[in-house]
């Protein structure tokens, strides 16, 4: 039972490395943008752009009339980006710092207080990658000793006792192994 759990995260950790390549690549031509909006101003937003991933919030000014987070519930939007400039960073005059693996960024416009953790794409694909990585490794590897004739729990050469390992004690499947 743990094993299959254990292979069903793996296999939801490679899907979700896979999708996170997915929204690198469209990352650098299309902005996406997805916030939680609440009725006093206050906004939670996620969005990925330029390599990043952001996630944090934006605070509405009293008084301001800029109306970016002024939809209360969800909502989703796409927009094409032809900016060499993040659009956060553009609007923060935050300067561009891609190659750190998790960043904070904050700010002040005339209308907003902002406040985001950024996670760039890479990073998030190296973590979620290195677990199905090193278990499709490890199945190869037992692969090839299990062709080779040896026991696949320790390695031990079972040529001359193909029905039970002297060493571990472990009885292959099927009683014997092919030469």
């Amino acid at each position: 039972m743990f094993r299959r759990i254990r292979t069903l995260l793996c296999l939801l950790s490679l899907i979700l490395c896979l999708a996170t390549g997915w929204f690198w690549w469209r990352s650098y031509g299309w902005y996406t943008i997805v916030t939680y909006g609440k009725s006093n101003g206050e906004a939670v937003t996620f969005f990925h752009d330029m390599g990043g991933l952001y996630v944090g919030t934006q605070t509405k000014f009293r008084g301001s009339t800029h109306n970016r987070a002024a939809v209360e519930g969800w909502s989703a939007h796409n927009f094409r980006n032809d900016l060499p400039l993040s659009f956060f960073e553009a609007d923060v005059d935050a300067v561009p710092q891609r190659w750190k693996p998790v960043r904070v960024l904050s700010g002040f416009n005339t209308d907003y207080k902002i406040w985001f953790i950024v996670v760039p794409h890479w990073f998030l694909m190296l973590l979620l990658g290195i677990w199905p990585a090193i278990r499709g490794w490890r199945w190869i590897c037992r692969r090839k000793r299990f062709d080779a004739g040896c026991c696949r729990v320790c390695g031990y050469d079972l040529c001359a006792t193909p029905g039970r390992c002297p060493e571990c004690g472990h009885t292959p499947a099927g009683g014997s192994i092919q030469s």
